[in-house]
């Protein structure tokens, strides 16, 4: 299956698990309040959760990629998911509670691939460490070659390079 070919369909597919995830979530505060408990602590709670998963939604309904920080929010969510997935399993196993959880998961990483999106991008040569290490580089070899065609003396790329 060619997932970029399928583009459309993913991010459909991807939007409606979301939004479906955002709404699973707000439902759940108005369970919440039926049994008693306080609304605003469990709304508040799960607020960024709904949020998150919105906006995942609509980016994905959009057919557009998602920004740096969509992306460190969404894996910030799903991790929070599966920590807290994780640590229900002393208590029960709930398929139910694991397909909740994989959902999302697999939704993130499919529309992240069909955008042609890396979601930890590992040699960010964007980044301004990088350019600097990069610049570095450039004039360190710059002199170099001035000092091997004898237009700096040895003394002063030493002192060039104890400057640095």
């Amino acid at each position: 299956m060619n997932i970029n070919g399928n583009k459309k369909i993913i991010n459909l597919a991807a939007g409606i698990v979301f939004l479906l995830s955002a709404l699973y979530a707000a439902f759940g505060c108005v369970t919440a309040a039926s049994y008693g408990y306080p609304v605003t602590t469990y709304f508040l709670r799960q607020l960024p959760g709904i949020v998150v998963l919105a906006l995942l939604g609509i980016r994905a309904l959009q057919q557009k990629p998602r920004g740096k920080v969509l992306n460190i929010l969404g894996i910030a969510y799903l991790l929070y998911r599966a920590v807290m997935w994780f640590s229900t399993l002393a208590y029960s196993f709930s398929i139910i509670g694991l397909i909740t959880l994989l959902l999302p998961v697999a939704a993130f990483l499919l529309s992240a691939k069909a955008n042609g999106e890396v979601i930890i991008n590992t040699k960010d040569t964007a980044s301004e460490a990088a350019k600097s290490q990069q610049q570095t580089e450039k004039q360190t070899s710059i002199y170099d070659e001035q000092l091997k065609n004898g237009i700096l003396t040895q003394e002063e790329y030493d002192q060039i390079m104890k400057s640095k």
